[in-house]
């Protein structure tokens, strides 16, 4: 059913993105256990770069805490980079920044690939959405 999330939901940052075009944002999933460590290292790293914006939610019948982060964009390249910053300490980060399904850490691979192959053997829909099955085809975008 609904829950109240569903209507705040990336609100906070809708309204900063409005208020200057430069900044954009990340959604990250943080561990409960290290949500301090982590918050305090991304900070000392990325500075005023990355403003928190962190939301408790209730998920498989777990509280635990989810950013809606805030960024500063400079590049794809800085982008990117905190990406990888953040999925190597631990912060999972659903890529709001691309419509390749593999980029984003919800992707588990091998299966999705056999689904698609079993469901669409002759890539017909979607085309494009899926850099593992383009770069084994040989297709450059």
């Amino acid at each position: 059913g609904w829950q109240l999330s569903d209507f705040s939901w990336n609100h906070t940052t809708l309204w900063a993105m409005k208020a200057d075009p430069q900044l954009t944002y990340l959604q990250d999933a943080l561990d409960p256990q290290r949500v301090h460590e982590q918050l305090r290292l991304r900070k000392e790293r990325f500075g005023d770069d990355v403003l928190e914006h962190v939301e408790f939610m209730k998920m498989r019948g777990r509280i635990g805490p989810q950013a809606l982060s805030v960024v500063r964009f400079h590049s794809k390249e800085q982008l990117w980079a905190l990406m990888a910053w953040c999925e190597e300490h631990g912060i999972r980060v659903a890529n709001p920044h691309t419509h390749r399904l593999d980029e984003d850490m919800r992707w588990n691979g091998q299966p999705i690939l056999d689904a698609k192959a079993r469901w669409d053997p002759h890539s017909l829909l979607n085309p494009g959405h899926l850099a593992a099955l383009e770069e084994s085809r040989g297709v450059e975008e």
